[in-house]
């Protein structure tokens, strides 16, 4: 995000139930629930992807995105102050809530405002009388967050801004069809909605016509409704990720989540592989245990995502956790059969994990690609002996 984007969202509040506050709203039709990009230093929204469209990521370049993403009813939305939240004035509805040169706007003339102030500066939103939330239904945070761990590696190398300018994955946008932003830096540089609004003639001759043009006189950008643009998006909510620094092999985490951990494997360098540095498949020798249990273990999810639920939170955490259970499964069965599994036990254990979790075991050979020389080697000691 460039400055003044940060500066903006940090003073509408990003801990709000509204997610992140848009600087330089955005055509919903770029800005698109599913969305995978960064905003670059002009403020602009660049998709390198988007997960909510089928096959997309593949032809993008990336692995495919395995999961069943829904919409959830769109819904009309007001601005609320949260108890945390001081605001310069309040979140409101022009025509029934404000003062002065406003109150006398009529119900078909009414707006909706967000203003705030901070110790950086002041800012103010004002928006259509309607605000549209769109966000996915149910469990769609893990299989996004998981996506982004197996392909963490071809994003970073997809395009360099995002190492300066870090990632975003939109779950859910407030969507309105007129707005206009206006920001001012300095403690005590305060932007005075009544007056500008007031210069407007808001309220006068029963009517609002103009009221959006009038406020780009009064150093407001304004954004006029455009059918094409479906809408802007003046928020919305989603995981934030920074880029850690590269190197050309990566073995620790290329990307975490701003403000938080998260474990995102990777391959390891071909140096730490066998030291023939042969394909999986190869005839070369495999180490007597060459499964490390304690490899696997990642630390406790603490992810918590700008304007989710609790629930839409929980659900992606309880996501992680029950993956990596599965995994661990996985390799747990995969140790066993390695120690003391019959040529017959192999192909039934095998056949299972191949039939009932091929996503689970993807997943786990590209965070640990070690473990394919073991199950070539078990399925060399079921061919032999069937």
């Amino acid at each position: 995000m460039s400055k003044q984007s940060e500066q903006y969202a940090d003073i509408m509040g990003r801990d709000s139930s509204f997610g992140t506050y848009v600087f330089k709203p955005q055509p919903f039709t770029r800005l698109r629930l599913g969305s995978v990009g960064y905003f670059d230093r002009t403020a602009e929204w660049q998709e390198i992807t988007n997960l909510f469209e089928p096959g997309l990521a593949e032809k993008d370049g990336f692995k495919p995105f395995i999961g069943n993403l829904s919409l959830r009813e769109v819904t009309e939305s007001k601005w609320q102050a949260t108890s945390g939240e001081t605001e310069t004035g309040r979140s409101s509805r022009i025509s029934t809530e404000a003062s002065g040169a406003m109150a006398a706007a009529p119900v078909e003339a009414s707006l909706q405002v967000k203003a705030k102030k901070s110790k950086t500066g002041s800012a103010s939103l004002i928006t259509s009388s309607t605000v549209r939330n769109h966000r996915f239904d149910r469990n769609f945070k893990g299989p996004m967050m998981d996506w982004v761990e197996s392909n963490a590696q071809d994003i970073l190398a997809s395009c360099h801004d995002i190492k300066s300018q870090g990632l975003w994955i939109v779950m859910s946008a407030w969507v309105t069809d007129e707005a206009a932003v206006k920001m001012s830096s300095g403690e005590n540089q305060d932007v005075d909605v009544s007056m500008d609004l007031g210069a407007t003639g808001i309220g006068k001759l029963g009517t609002s016509v103009g009221v959006f043009d009038k406020l780009q006189r009064e150093g407001w950008w304004t954004y006029d409704k455009d059918e094409k643009t479906q809408g802007y998006v003046v928020s919305f909510a989603g995981v934030q990720f920074s880029a850690r620094r590269l190197s050309k092999f990566f073995r620790s985490v290329p990307l975490e989540v701003a403000n938080e951990t998260i474990s995102l494997p990777v391959p390891r360098p071909p140096a730490e592989q066998d030291e023939s540095n042969k394909p999986a498949g190869s005839d070369s020798p495999v180490e007597e245990d060459p499964i490390d249990e304690s490899a696997y273990n990642e630390d406790e999810d603490r992810m918590e995502a700008f304007g989710l639920s609790d629930d839409e939170n929980d659900a992606g955490v309880n996501f992680k956790k029950e993956k990596a259970e599965r995994q661990d499964e996985i390799v747990s069965k995969l140790k066993q059969l390695w120690t003391n599994g019959t040529a017959e036990q192999i192909r039934v254990e095998l056949s299972a994990i191949f039939q009932d979790s091929p996503n689970d075991l993807k997943s786990l050979l590209d965070g640990r690609p070690e473990l394919m020389n073991v199950l070539y080697e078990l399925r060399m000691r079921w061919k032999e002996n069937s």
